[in-house]
Formats: structure tokens, C-alpha cells, sequence
């Protein structure tokens, strides 16, 4: 929920009995009160960006508590226990701030950061790619390409970056051919509607790193002369 964040940027957490809260998981459902009169107004006038292609809510059908949690090694008690910390953390955020509970995809991003940023920071929620692309002139870089190869980590974003990347560069550039580089070692379970080819490969993730090199340089050789020595241009 961004209580860490919270406390670095200057928040301070007290319980019942008014004693001071270090910012751990295990003190969200003791904390009372919440003091943010030690924020930097800088931060609280900064225009904050959060880009994030995750949908995780807070306590919705995909909670980050349901993903982030049990990936990271909690048991079904640790679960439970967060979930009360974390309800107790909204509300009493809500009291401090004069706000309603707010909760819907993309605020359980980085633990519940989003939430925090969103809601103490008045922040905007943007795709990665589409930050990226705002600060390069893609549309200039794309309109003479014939191919574009991308590449993600399948097992926790499902390709988002990439489709997104792929919609645009068919807006720009309605010829070019998209390449997706799909690691075997991931589930085949994204929208593979806006890539031409995937290319599925395996590169073992113990190799040390002149291996490693090897391997991708591999693989780029393999992609070269099954799709793109064939290109006119």
C-alpha cells in the first residue's frame, strides 16, 4: 500500500496509544493515525507519472494480494492478515484525506504503491510504452521499417508493452511486420492478434554471462534468416 514509500517521502504512522509505527507490512492494521505534515511540498506539487501495465486492484477479482503475495512466499494466514492491514490502511487514509475507498486496475501495481501515489499525489496512471513513445518520435522512426522485433516477460505482463508497440506501429506503418520473440519457458496465453510471427525460443537461465551473450547472439541469427534475410529491402 506504499507505506514504506510514504514514510521515506516523510509520513509518520502512530497506533491507538499515539507510539510510532516503523513502515512494515505487519503495522498496517495497528495503524490510528496517519501525519503527513513532514511530505515535502515538493512532492505533493510534483506532476507524477505512474507507468504501469499491470490491471491488479487492491481488493478486487485480481488483487495484488492474491498475486504479488503468494509469488513472494506468503502462506494463506500471511494473506488474510494482509488483507485486514491493508482495508485498515485505505480507511484510514480515506479519513485523513476526505476521500471515498478508491480501488480499480492498476492501483495494486508495485504493492499497492500506485494506490498510494494515486491517492496522496493526485498521480496519472499511463501505459509504459505509451510514456516511452510520448518522449521519442516513433511515428518517424517506424514509417520506413519492414520489420519490427519485439520481446517481453511473458510471465508477469502478457505481452502488453509489446501489443501496445505492435497497435501503434500498424498505425503508423500499416506494411510493417511484427516479430514477437516468445521464451518457451512462459505460458502461451496473451493476444498474439497484432504480431505477424512469434518466434519461440529457450535460453536456460542458469548460463553464466559469455554464455548468455552466445545464446542471444543465436538467436538473433536465427530470427535474421528465417524472416528478415527474405525482406526486399
Amino acid at each position: 500500500m506504499g507505506m514504506g514509500m510514504l514514510y521515506a517521502l516523510g509520513a509518520r504512522f502512530y497506533d491507538e496509544d499515539d507510539n510510532s509505527l516503523s513502515p512494515v507490512a505487519k503495522n498496517l492494521a495497528r495503524v490510528s493515525r496517519i501525519d503527513i505534515d513532514g511530505i515535502d511540498q515538493r512532492f505533493k506539487r510534483a506532476d507524477i507519472k505512474i507507468a504501469t501495465s499491470s490491471e491488479m486492484t487492491l481488493f478486487g477479482e485480481n488483487s495484488f494480494l492474491e498475486n504479488r503475495a503468494y509469488r513472494k512466499g506468503a502462506s494463506d494466514l500471511d494473506v488474510a492478515r494482509l488483507f485486514r492491514g491493508c482495508e485498515n490502511f485505505m480507511e484510514k487514509t480515506a479519513e485523513l484525506l476526505g476521500i471515498g475507498h478508491v480501488d480499480f486496475p492498476s492501483l495494486g501495481s508495485g504493492g499497492g504503491c500506485a494506490w498510494a501515489l494515486f491517492t496522496y499525489f493526485k498521480a496519472k496512471i499511463t501505459e509504459p510504452m505509451d510514456y516511452i513513445l510520448e518522449k521519442i518520435d516513433f511515428k518517424d522512426l517506424i514509417k520506413d521499417m519492414d520489420y519490427l522485433i519485439l520481446g517481453e516477460d511473458l510471465s508477469q505482463f502478457n505481452a502488453y508493452s509489446s501489443i501496445n508497440m505492435a497497435k501503434l506501429a500498424k498505425r503508423y506503418n500499416d506494411k510493417i511486420r511484427i516479430i514477437f520473440l516468445h521464451d518457451d519457458s512462459n505460458e502461451d496465453n496473451y493476444d498474439k492478434t497484432y504480431f505477424d510471427y512469434v518466434y519461440k525460443y529457450h535460453i536456460e537461465s542458469n548460463l553464466d554471462r559469455n554464455s548468455l551473450l552466445e545464446k542471444i547472439r543465436q538467436l538473433a541469427g536465427e530470427v535474421n534468416n528465417k524472416y528478415l534475410t527474405s525482406s526486399e529491402n
